[in-house]
């Protein structure tokens, strides 16, 4: 784990912590009851949410940057 993989919420941005996946990965096994469960995968419609606007984003910068080039042929 590149950040640290410590389930403590820290008060500096540089501190060892979860990524969304590695929290969904750690603890969708030991998840039993339903409440545990829906809040994992809530989790990862988070992640799944933050993914498509970083992907709309970089779409929409790819589009200003060559909204005037010309299309090249390969």
């Amino acid at each position: 784990m590149v950040i640290g993989n410590r389930p403590e919420i820290a008060r500096s941005l540089l501190a060892p912590a979860y990524s969304m996946a590695s929290v969904i990965a750690n603890e969708f096994s030991e998840a039993v009851d339903d409440l545990s469960r829906s809040a994992l995968i809530e989790i990862g419609l988070a992640l799944f949410i933050v993914t498509i606007i970083v992907n709309a984003l970089a779409r929409v910068l790819v589009w200003a940057v060559t909204r005037g080039a010309p299309v090249r042929g390969t």
